[in-house]
């Protein structure tokens, strides 16, 4: 069951003993998944030969700060009409509070907790939450939580995750991208429809 709370934020409504079994099928099965594809043992592959399955450890997988995301299906694939990733986010993590220009996005959270900046709105969303941005609002997120935390990431239509695959990194440990870094990106992120907004108190 679900319900509508904040703008932008489907929740979860389960029984505690279902909480309880999904935690053991999303959550540290989860994190062992992605971190498997991190360590380089993902690969892009789809289901008996289709080109409208990817299977659950296929993906392109890069780095950006403390993100790992693991590209599973792009704008190529999609006839540009979507694109889907998903991420394991190290913990007091996230990004740097940004718009986009041309795409919604949207997150469904499979693990641990995060807090979110949705325009005006600070959401703080779980396990089996549902956060939608429309194009043009100023967004971010990070994993509010001790450990690392899973979600899924949508965008349509598709494009932000062309920058991801073309500029995350592929071999080292989830480190911050100094502000340096993001100084270069720029005009990198600007060509992919994305401006960074952030903020003196983006998460007092």
């Amino acid at each position: 069951m679900t319900e509508s709370g904040e703008c932008g934020v489907i929740r979860a409504r389960t029984e505690p003993q279902l909480r309880s079994g999904r935690a053991s099928a999303t959550g540290a099965s989860g994190l062992e998944h992605l971190n498997g594809l991190a360590q380089g043992r993902g690969r892009c592959e789809v289901v008996g030969g289709s080109d409208r399955a990817v299977r659950k450890d296929g993906g392109v997988v890069r780095l950006t700060g403390h993100e790992t995301f693991a590209v599973k299906v792009t704008g190529e694939q999609a006839d540009g009409a979507f694109a889907f990733m998903d991420g394991l986010i190290e913990p007091d993590h996230g990004n740097v509070p940004h718009i986009h220009l041309k795409e919604d996005e949207a997150f469904y959270i499979l693990s641990g907790e995060f807090e979110f900046i949705n325009g005006n709105e600070r959401i703080l969303a779980g396990p089996g939450d549902f956060v939608y941005i429309p194009k043009g609002t100023r967004h971010g997120f990070r994993n509010s939580g001790s450990e690392p935390a899973r979600l899924l990431v949508f965008y349509t239509p598709a494009g932000p995750e062309s920058f991801f695959l073309a500029y995350g990194e592929t071999e080292r440990d989830p480190a911050p991208w100094p502000d340096e870094k993001f100084n270069e990106m720029v005009d990198i992120l600007g060509a992919h429809n994305m401006v960074l907004l952030p903020g003196d108190h983006d998460w007092d």
